[in-house]
Parts: structure tokens; C-alpha cells; sequence
């Protein structure tokens, strides 16, 4: 599913941004749509090479241009846009088709607080149930690093596939990497952020993982 991502109209007038060329220009604006899709993570330049069908040297040259203007920050395995959290920030005005679900389910009568408590009731209870499902995971998959960068790219997966085949894939790779030295596994984040669960597309869930214990006993 594609985002939307604010693009001020200032940025053209950033002499940091006037300085780049075209091509690092045109990197810096792929850079944001792939943070965008990605909760403001962009990732290593290895996995951006297949994300972007962009030729490996190119992207180094860019990627290495756009860190010395400070456009982009190093962070973890891979980079942020600079700032991303202050001119991304999470808007709490409503748009008119929230604001129209809202009246429809104001029609019967329910009083707007009674509305809202249900509504709080529901994020808590999906919130729980992506948190269950991200230690599920998180058990399962066969390197355990960075488990804040990984819940945040696991929420981002979720808008992408769903969590039986996630499951799968945790599986499918804690078999492929048996055996093999921690530092040569992908750290999770990297694993799904690469989407890599589309790698064993098509394999079946050895057990259920609603039944591990994990899962049951995240409050």
C-alpha cells in the first residue's frame, strides 16, 4: 500500500538540498518514499540496491553524498531522513472520511463518550494482539538483536502481508540459518524490512504459534 509523506515546499530553498545534483536529488526523494513505506527507516544499501533496481555503485556515490549534506542519518543497520520524525510528525487532525465514519456511528444515538471508550478499547486490544504477534515472532525468528528496530519493522509488515506468513517465514529461516554464525544471520529488522518472508512464499506453518506460550502471556 503506498503512503503519503510531507514534502515542504521550503526543502527546494535548503541550500543543502540546492548543492545536490540531479541524481542525488532524485535519490533523496526515493530515499523518503522508501522511509515512508518503512516508518521512517531506510535500509542498508545492499537491500536498497533490489529495492530501488538501482546499480550498487551509484547508490554508495549517493548514499555517501546525501550523509555529508546531512539529508540522511546513519541509524542501526541502516538511515533515517534527517529529521524525519519532526516534519513527519503523526497529524491528530481528522480527515473528512474519519470525520464521516464518526457522525455515522454518532446516528444511533450512542453518546460521542461512549464512542470514544469503545474506541480506546479497540487500539488497546489490536495494539495487544500486534504486541502477541511481534513476541511470537520475535521467539521464533533465529537472531535476537535491535528488538525496538524490529517491533517497528515488524508493524510495517504487517501492512504488508499478514501474520501467518510472517510466522512461516521466521520458521522457514530459523531452519535455513541452523548452524551458521550469529553475525552472518540478517538482524530481524533487516530480514523484514528486505521482505524477505517473500523468499519462502508458499511454506506451511510447522505449528501453530497462537499455541506458544509467548504469545498467550504478553499482558
Amino acid at each position: 500500500m503506498s503512503r503519503w509523506f510531507r514534502f515542504y515546499s521550503n526543502a527546494l530553498r535548503n541550500p543543502k538540498v540546492a548543492a545536490l545534483s540531479d541524481r542525488e536529488f532524485r535519490l533523496w526523494v526515493k530515499l523518503l518514499a522508501v522511509a515512508a513505506d518503512n516508518d521512517g527507516f531506510i535500509p542498508e544499501v545492499g537491500l536498497l540496491k533490489h529495492v530501488l533496481n538501482g546499480r550498487l555503485d551509484h547508490l554508495l556515490t549517493g548514499v555517501k553524498a546525501l550523509l555529508s549534506a546531512g539529508l540522511i542519518d546513519l541509524k542501526g543497520e541502516g538511515y533515517e531522513p534527517h529529521n524525519w520524525s519532526k516534519f513527519q510528525y503523526k497529524s491528530d487532525t481528522s480527515t473528512d472520511r474519519v470525520k464521516k465514519h464518526r457522525a455515522e456511528r454518532n446516528v444511533s444515538g450512542t453518546p460521542p463518550e461512549q464512542n470514544r471508550a469503545e474506541a480506546d478499547t479497540d487500539s488497546k486490544n489490536v495494539s495487544l494482539e500486534n504486541e502477541r504477534e511481534f513476541e511470537a515472532w520475535y521467539s521464533i525468528y533465529p537472531r535476537r538483536v535491535g528488538k525496538g528496530q524490529a517491533r517497528r519493522a515488524y508493524r510495517a509488515a504487517r501492512h504488508k502481508t499478514d501474520a501467518d506468513t510472517l510466522m512461516a517465514g521466521a520458521q522457514a529461516a530459523a531452519t535455513e540459518f541452523a548452524g551458521r554464525q550469529e553475525t552472518f544471520i540478517p538482524h530481524p529488522s533487516t530480514w523484514l524490512n528486505g521482505e524477505r518472508w517473500s523468499d519462502v512464499a508458499g511454506v506451511t506453518l510447522s505449528a501453530d504459534w497462537r499455541d506458544d506460550p509467548i504469545y498467550r502471556n504478553v499482558q
